[in-house]
């Protein structure tokens, strides 16, 4: 076992996961950091825990190269997946899980990839209550130093020159698609490419 630390300076003991038959047997937040692991060995880039009061459990996937993947080896029951969602949010001390409507949290985890090098993620929980059915969480990992340059992207040529309008131009501009679609990775390499001569301000809540 090795312990790794969140952004806010909350430590948590995490678990090695042993192969895809283990059973993990921990408390919530350890849970929780097994569950981040996981994800990043395997390559993810959300993990989606699925609460269902009325069937008692609490279901786990995880979306690897596009394609959703379930991870029977993480369902719990619904008692116990909820305090993990909740482990979750209270990373953040502004934050509290609440059952009712829509909630977001961001945190940043700081992963042991070896003895000698450390990889920030930033984490961006997302919770949607389903009325009559449960609740539905998605927590998005993104490498804050993994940057992919828009020319490795596969925008058309006509796309590619929009995108690099938006660097020069001024007013307003919306990028926008469904999930997963590469908002946020293509706004990550639009401000990479930002001259340092030009002043950038990111609002954002949470933050990504």
């Amino acid at each position: 076992d090795y312990s790794s630390r969140f952004g806010n300076g909350l430590q948590a003991t995490s678990i090695k996961v042993k192969g895809s038959g283990s059973k993990l047997k921990s408390g919530p937040q350890q849970f929780l950091v097994g569950l981040i692991e996981k994800a990043i060995a395997v390559g993810s880039t959300d993990i989606y825990i699925t609460l269902l009061k009325a069937e008692n459990k609490a279901v786990v996937s995880m979306k690897t190269h596009k394609e959703k993947h379930p991870f029977p080896e993480f369902n719990v029951e619904h008692e116990f997946g909820t305090k993990v969602v909740k482990a979750l949010w209270t990373l953040d001390e502004k934050q509290n899980w609440e059952p009712a409507g829509v909630r977001d949290v961001g945190v940043t985890y700081t992963y042991q990839q070896d003895r000698n090098k450390t990889v920030k993620y930033r984490l961006r929980g997302s919770s949607l209550e389903m009325p009559g059915v449960g609740h539905s969480v998605c927590i998005r990992l993104r490498n804050a130093t993994d940057i992919i340059p828009l020319e490795d992207m596969t925008y058309t040529p006509k796309q590619f020159d929009a995108i690099n309008q938006i660097k020069e131009a001024k007013g307003l501009a919306v990028i926008a698609g469904e999930t997963g679609s590469g908002k946020s990775t293509t706004l990550t390499a639009i401000m990479s490419d930002i001259p340092s001569t030009k002043h950038v301000m990111e609002i954002a809540n949470p933050v990504e």
